[in-house]
């Protein structure tokens, strides 16, 4: 049985090809007929979370997938470029995200991830360095007093 992708993952002419390019960083650059774009967040292992923006410059098109499930789908030819937000995360770890679509020059888009207000980028590498940070401290042993320590003989 042949699988056939779907028709917006597919290269088109004159826009680039579908990459992971923006894995890691904040801001990423689409041509004319927009694109895919996917953030990968993984600063704690026991919270993982796959970001996926799919934008069509022609037909208005915008699609946010958050774990592989649709947060926002709308369809609209007048408004191409703005802000989407959504909220993410465990109830203790809640994260307000913002997807914001800009032209960059006449035939290409600019896609930036911000989450809780800062770049995407920065905004992992925190997170990252926090989490680090926890398991060195939760780990390091605490020296004992010679005052606690009391050995009796009888």
């Amino acid at each position: 049985v042949l699988s056939r992708s779907p028709s917006f993952m597919m290269p088109r002419r004159g826009a680039a090809p579908i990459s992971d390019e923006g894995e890691r960083e904040s801001t990423v650059d689409r041509g004319v007929l927009g694109g895919k774009v996917r953030w990968v967040l993984d600063a704690r292992p026991d919270d993982h979370h796959e970001i996926t923006l799919v934008h069509n410059g022609l037909s208005g098109k915008r699609e946010i997938r958050l774990d592989n499930r649709k947060v926002i789908s709308k369809s609209t030819s007048l408004k191409l470029v703005g802000v989407e937000e959504f909220v993410f995360g465990q109830s203790d770890h809640r994260h307000l995200a913002k997807v914001y679509i800009r032209p960059r020059t006449f035939s290409r888009y600019s896609y930036t991830l911000v989450i809780d207000g800062a770049p995407f980028k920065d905004f992992l590498e925190y997170h990252t360095l926090k989490y680090q940070h926890e398991q060195r401290t939760m780990f390091q042993r605490q020296p004992i007093a010679d005052s606690t320590i009391t050995s009796t003989r009888l």
